[in-house]
């Protein structure tokens, strides 16, 4: 439909494909402490359970607000490009299109692989721990931030802003341009 639409799942989701079609859609599991594992199309707001839940993109968000609350959680993004504000997303990954995520809130424990695509991680102020994987381009915000490059990631743009910033190189070398950045430690490559 062209209509906004707001959903809300009050029981589990474990299954099931779900397309809220054109509109300024937000799709919320309210349903207490068991984990979900959903997969959603066209939804531009999207807030997760207390529990652990693993959130599959159907389609590329052009413009988006993701919050998956307490637990473990997972995001998969959809194939294209996607420019999301994500909160408590533990685990990220990514497809083929060039993707811009902002997180709205420090994280303490992350991963994240974009894969494909020219992609910019924008990190929340405050102190964040990540391990970052083709990511082109990291940016971070006041906090004492420590990233991790994963395997395979071997070019980028690094700048952990403000903080006493710490960056550890992938294995298997790369070319960096890195600034903002206290102290680097190099991989085996």
């Amino acid at each position: 439909d062209v209509g906004d639409d707001a959903i809300v799942f009050s029981t589990v989701v474990t299954s099931g494909v779900y397309d809220l079609g054109v509109g300024a859609d937000q799709v919320t599991l309210n349903n207490g402490t068991a984990a979900n594992a959903i997969t959603v199309s066209n939804v531009e707001s999207f807030t997760g359970s207390s529990a652990a839940d693993s959130v599959t993109f159907g389609t590329a968000i052009a413009s988006g607000t993701v919050n998956l609350g307490a637990g473990a959680d997972s995001l998969t993004l959809g194939n294209g490009t996607n420019v999301l504000t994500v909160t408590s997303a533990e685990s990220m990954t990514g497809n083929a299109g060039a993707d811009t995520i902002t997180l709205s809130g420090a994280m303490t424990a992350g991963t994240f692989d974009l894969l494909g695509g020219s992609d910019q991680l924008n990190l929340a102020s405050g102190t964040n721990t990540i391990t970052a994987t083709n990511i082109e381009s990291i940016v971070g915000g006041t906090g004492n931030d420590t990233v991790t490059l994963g395997t395979g990631t071997s070019l980028g743009s690094i700048d952990l802003g403000s903080g006493t910033d710490s960056l550890n190189l992938s294995a298997g070398g790369g070319t960096y341009t890195v600034q903002g950045t206290e102290a680097i430690t190099g991989g085996a490559g």
